[in-house]
């Protein structure tokens, strides 16, 4: 388990370990072998909390979660049987008054590589209201525990509807992507975006709200599981040249006011093997579970396609097959 896991949370074929700082390290096991693309020891610059919040754009995230105050219990939802892990923890120290946290991580037979994390974060005294953002599914990878050449030798997966950008792409080390699921500029508060990368440029939101980052050893993917449309991001990030973080933001509407509590988006974590496509096969699997249909794809689907965009107006086949 290691020194630093203070928590260890087990089910199906997932370990989820957390440490003081709620720092979360998941392994998945296969055969008898645990494995994990988790980073083991970030920076403490970089090192983040599974949820926290962020104020203004201030970090709330020094939350301490008292080991002998865990909950475990067996439950039954949508998602079928399983277990739901309870952990409630404080930060005394970021923010005027201290804010308290009450972490949900539920792991289900159906699902046994996947983790459904839940957060509630309350402030009681007397101060200011503040805005808010909450974040969940916080997790830095590093590519090198699973063979690769450096900590961002990964691809990633993006499933939001930016306009003129592939959704597969290389994580190279100085990578970001936001992956902002809202409408741009003033429509929703969401403002301008500066950084997009070379040939973006910014759309009108959608898409599906995942990403999925791997190697050919083992891949992580993180998304919402709320059956209706949600405005968030999930940025991917390479921090200069090191691990490489994914998280979901919820960017809300309201105040973090004294005595009312905010919430996380109902966040999946989930391992896999091999690339995106079995993330989104888990995460279609659940989302059905909420009742949410999926037509069936036509068989043209599947077929190889070609984009003739950059050839113009006027081209030959042959210029295409070449």
């Amino acid at each position: 388990m290691g020194k630093s896991s203070l928590l260890h949370l087990t089910g199906g074929r997932l370990s989820i370990h957390l440490d003081e700082n709620s720092y979360c390290r998941v392994e998945r096991r296969k055969a008898e072998k645990w494995e994990s693309i988790c980073h083991k020891d970030p920076p403490l610059d970089i090192k983040r909390p599974v949820s926290y919040l962020l104020l203004d754009g201030r970090p709330i995230a020094d939350f301490r979660f008292p080991q002998e105050e865990m909950q475990q219990e067996a439950i039954r939802s949508e998602f079928g049987s399983g277990f739901r892990y309870t952990l409630a923890g404080t930060d005394r120290n970021s923010f005027e008054v201290p804010v308290s946290q009450l972490l949900t991580v539920e792991i289900y037979d159906r699902f046994p590589d996947a983790a459904v994390i839940r957060s509630r974060f309350l402030a009681e005294g007397e101060f200011a209201p503040v805005s808010c953002e909450v974040v969940s599914g916080s997790i830095l990878l590093d590519a090198r525990r699973m063979g690769g050449r450096s900590p961002s030798d990964l691809w990633a997966y993006h499933g939001s509807a930016e306009l003129r950008e592939h959704c597969l792409q290389a994580v190279t080390p100085d990578f970001y992507k936001r992956n902002y699921l809202g409408v741009l500029e003033s429509f929703d508060g969401g403002g301008p975006q500066p950084r997009y990368r070379l040939g973006s440029q910014p759309g009108f939101g959608g898409g599906i709200p995942l990403v999925a980052v791997w190697n050919p050893g083992l891949g992580t993917a993180i998304a919402h599981l709320e059956p209706s449309y949600r405005r968030c991001s999930l940025p991917v990030r390479a921090h200069r040249g090191g691990p490489v973080s994914i998280e979901l933001v919820r960017h809300c509407r309201e105040m973090l006011e004294p005595g009312r509590p905010v919430h996380s988006l109902e966040t999946v974590l989930h391992l896999h093997e091999g690339d995106f496509f079995n993330a989104l096969s888990n995460y279609r699997e659940m989302m059905r579970c909420r009742s949410v249909t999926f037509s069936a794809s036509a068989e043209a689907a599947y077929e190889p396609q070609w984009d003739t965009w950059g050839l113009g107006e006027n081209f030959r086949p042959e210029e295409v097959l070449e």
